[in-house]
């Protein structure tokens, strides 16, 4: 079903685009200054980018391994400096690229990918989605708007990503506080094929959600995907009962299975089968697939670098979602990622007048 969605809808995809200036300073220097004002007031938020800032914590042996989600600060202070540094990348990336397209002068592709590359280490925490997303959305513009060159630059970027994609990883999985644990529970097959299985929504888990949610007891499901779909929602999130949501349930069910506490990633299909039933579950991934074409779609025929990375911002994080939670994944990072972002890029693309 995904693939035939994927082929009926993806049809004639392929545009040239001719690049377009649309860069405001005024509004870039206004959210710069603002983010620094904020900072000023908080200055505990930069303990969340992490190597850059005050990486102590993740050195501590008490540290718990879900300690990475915790903002220091205001939430809103913390992505109105994200959406900043993304900005002023966006910036500098554009008044390089136009230079490059106006006198051909290689110089100004490696300007450009050095802003990219710097700005990639502020990341949050030790949280691979915090860079992933965002670097990828960075990679998908530079194929864009560097056509001709783009081969060359994305090996170049790609070893970059590599690299610290690795090391985060490793830090994460192996700092001090899981290492005390006991290695060889860390390094033994079991481990990574139960962490491979997480990440993949494979056989295992798809089992296991099938049979836990076969024997669920409950029977309010629209009070339960009501719960699922508004904690997925910022500000709205708090009239959910956070306790009575498919991820929970799949976790308590997981616990009887092991034994133990674990915490796993409810797969997309499963809670499509628990919102919808058995004939349905699909529904999911059909929709995800569908709004990443969709949005592709609109990036491949924006014109100017900031609703390009907007639309590629929200198409690599769906993509990036497609084996999660649909409520919690999809529908929150189209709230918390693409709707802000799109609001920014439609008011720098305004032009002010005094």
């Amino acid at each position: 079903m995904i693939f035939l969605t994927i082929k009926y809808f993806a049809k004639g995809n392929n545009v040239s685009i001719i690049f377009k200036k649309k860069s405001n300073p005024l509004f870039i220097f206004l959210l710069v200054s603002f983010s620094l004002g904020v900072i000023t007031l908080f200055p505990e938020l930069l303990i969340n980018f992490n190597f850059v800032f005050d990486s102590s914590r993740y050195a501590d042996p008490s540290y718990s391994f879900g300690d990475e989600e915790v903002v220091y600060g205001p939430t809103f202070g913390l992505e109105l400096i994200k959406f900043s540094i993304i900005f002023l990348n966006l910036y500098l990336f554009e008044k390089y690229c136009w230079k490059f397209h106006s006198s051909k002068k290689k110089l100004f592709i490696f300007l450009s990918i050095l802003s990219i590359l710097f700005f990639t280490l502020f990341y949050i925490g030790v949280s691979r989605a915090s860079i992933l997303l965002p670097f990828l959305s960075y990679f998908f513009i530079v194929s864009k708007f560097y056509k001709e060159f783009s081969k060359k630059i994305l090996i170049f970027i790609s070893i970059y990503f590599f690299i610290l994609m690795l090391t985060l990883t490793i830090y994460k999985q192996f700092r001090t506080s899981s290492i005390s644990e006991g290695v060889g529970d860390l390094i033994g097959p079991a481990y990574f094929s139960n962490f491979v299985n997480d990440y993949t929504s494979s056989f295992p888990s798809i089992y296991q959600g099938l049979y836990g949610f076969s024997q669920y007891d409950e029977k309010n499901y629209g009070e339960l995907i009501a719960n699922d779909y508004l904690s997925s929602i910022p500000l709205v999130h708090r009239f959910a009962n956070m306790d009575n949501r498919t991820s929970n349930i799949f976790n308590e069910k997981i616990a009887i299975f092991l034994n133990r506490a674990s915490f796993r990633i409810l797969p997309m299909s499963i809670q499509g089968y628990m919102h919808m039933g058995l004939l349905f579950f699909f529904i999911y991934p059909f929709l995800t697939v569908l709004l990443i074409i969709h949005f592709d779609s609109f990036f491949r025929h924006s014109k100017d670098v900031y609703t390009s990375y907007a639309f590629a911002l929200v198409s690599v994080g769906i993509g990036f979602s497609i084996g999660y939670i649909f409520t919690y994944h999809v529908i929150g990072r189209i709230f918390k990622l693409f709707l802000p972002m799109i609001l920014l890029v439609f008011v720098n693309n305004k032009k002010f007048k005094f």
